[in-house]
């Protein structure tokens, strides 16, 4: 079952509705409880105050005819009840604690009980009038009343009163805040309409439009209807579909030169790319053709233009699967960098994996050229590992993101020396490599620019 309701799809415009009609009820029965409290002890405090001042003024009049036991006198000050007080029985008690008077005759067992006679006991030394509260089944209060006169007690005044003034004014309160919430409900049932349908226009056009996103339609944009947060919110959107634009266009750039998943990598993290320039280890790979000027002078332009993009085409592929970074096209040679922006532990390996697949796909490639009795090309591969300065050179009207170093330097050196088909390493690439390789004996060379000599070794098992 939850399950299932997790799954109903339930429009944004009923949510909506039913949340802030929900809120309206909620306020309603929450004010109407609130009110109602507040109702019953504002009344109830004002009953109280009220039959507290009839009691003492009473018992001030009834001191005298109490004293002289005038019974005409007493009984028409006890006749005398103010009308709506809620005072329904009046009852006069002497020091003796008989019953001197009482406005319903004769006293009932079963209304005056022992304990109502007990509770004036009680009070009997009091000076203070006080409220004893639910004397019976009917919730009636009594109100004890000391009668004095000249300082000296001579009586207890009791006053029994109900609640029904509170009871009555909590009707006509309630009655009138039902109305009053009636039309309000009314007015709150079309504004959460309203409302609503405002709220969840936007929220429709967005779903939309990030629907076509999800598409790849990029070229959505969503209408601003409101200067308030849904209309920041779609400002926002809008932005955020000119940035996926422009992310779009510098990853599609960004595959031209490097791997996909390091372009996605940049542009995840852009904090990799060091504007100033940064020290860090990398792999150099320089792959050139051989003999390529005698070639050039041999062959019309347009056929030099062929031959290298034939070539270039598959060795690109294979470069950007082994996640290197095409730095440089230098017409005849290329320069690849494994490391940018950041250095990875298996990158010496995909150097020369990268290296080894190069020359297989271009020995292939030329024995098809061959076939068709086309001109054919060699290339000597150079790696070397070091540091290098790595970040964006040049200026603000021309940047460009590579490497230079001496490390750079040394990988030309030792591509230089590579014959056609070969592949040369130097010592440091070969101690940082974690697979299994052939090399030939090492050997140091002493490198044109290079102060010390480098050790470099060859790939054997080459095709």
């Amino acid at each position: 079952m939850p399950r299932y309701f997790s799954s109903v799809k339930v429009p944004i415009f009923y949510k909506i509705f039913t949340l802030s009609f929900s809120i309206f009820l909620v306020a309603i029965l929450v004010g109407d409880f609130l009110l109602e409290k507040e109702v019953d002890k504002r009344v109830r405090m004002l009953l109280e105050n009220e039959t507290r001042m009839i009691s003492i003024q009473l018992a001030r009049t009834l001191a005298a005819p109490l004293l002289i036991e005038n019974r005409l006198q007493i009984e028409n000050v006890l006749a005398n009840i103010p009308a709506n007080s809620g005072i329904s029985r009046l009852i006069i008690i002497g020091t003796d604690q008989s019953v001197i008077a009482d406005t319903i005759g004769k006293i009932p067992p079963e209304v005056l009980d022992p304990s109502l006679s007990k509770a004036a006991r009680s009070f009997r030394t009091e000076s203070a009038t006080t409220i004893i509260r639910q004397i019976d089944h009917n919730n009636h209060d009594l109100l004890i009343t000391p009668i004095h006169y000249a300082g000296i007690r001579i009586g207890t005044f009791l006053v029994v009163f109900s609640e029904d003034p509170v009871a009555s004014a909590q009707r006509d309160i309630r009655k009138n805040f039902f109305i009053l919430s009636f039309f309000g409900g009314i007015l709150s049932f079309l504004g959460a309409f309203v409302l609503s349908r405002i709220l969840s226009k936007p929220v429709r056009e967005l779903h939309q439009a990030t629907q076509a996103i999800g598409k790849g339609d990029l070229s959505v944009s969503v209408r601003a209807s409101s200067n308030d947060e849904l209309g920041e919110l779609v400002v926002a959107f809008n932005n955020m579909v000119n940035d996926l634009k422009k992310s779009d266009i510098l990853k599609n750039a960004l595959i031209r030169y490097v791997s996909q998943d390091v372009a996605e990598r940049v542009l995840e993290h852009p904090e990799l790319i060091h504007v100033g320039g940064i020290r860090q280890k990398v792999v150099i790979l320089f792959a050139d053709i051989r003999g390529f000027s005698t070639l050039s002078e041999n062959l019309p332009p347009e056929q030099v233009v062929n031959l290298l993009n034939d070539y270039y085409l598959p060795m690109f592929e294979i470069i950007l699967s082994h996640s290197g970074y095409i730095s440089n096209i230098m017409g005849d040679g290329i320069m690849v960098v494994f490391g940018i922006p950041e250095f990875l532990q298996n990158h010496p390996d995909s150097a020369l994996h990268c290296a080894i697949e190069l020359q297989t796909a271009v020995l292939a490639l030329s024995r098809k050229r061959q076939q068709q009795e086309q001109e054919v090309v060699h290339f000597g591969v150079g790696i070397h590992l070091g540091e290098c300065i790595v970040g964006n050179i040049g200026s603000g009207k021309r940047m460009e993101y590579t490497c230079v170093g001496q490390a750079v330097n040394i990988a030309a050196r030792i591509e230089s020396l590579a014959g056609s088909d070969e592949i040369l390493i130097s010592q440091d690439l070969k101690e940082h490599l974690q697979g299994d390789f052939q090399f030939s004996p090492p050997e140091p060379f002493g490198l044109k620019g290079i102060e010390n000599p480098v050790t470099i070794l060859r790939i054997e098992g080459l095709a």
